[in-house]
């Protein structure tokens, strides 16, 4: 529950958040370096994000929905 909170109110500390409150200098996602690391980049667009979303699908029934 509290994981699904912080993704709906956008408090994860993703580098995007960290870098509004001024405790990093750069907002680039650390895994890739391709765009900033917000929350929908760090769950959804990330290559590392999408592959283990595809990981899972493999093991467990997970729809495309």
């Amino acid at each position: 529950c509290v994981f699904a909170w912080r993704v709906a109110t956008d408090r994860l500390p993703t580098w995007v958040n960290k870098q509004h409150r001024t405790l990093e200098v750069s907002n680039l996602c650390p895994v890739c370096a391709i765009e900033p690391e917000d929350t929908f980049h760090a769950l959804c667009r990330c290559p590392r994000a999408v592959a283990l979303w595809q990981a899972m699908a493999q093991q467990w029934s997970i729809s495309d929905v």
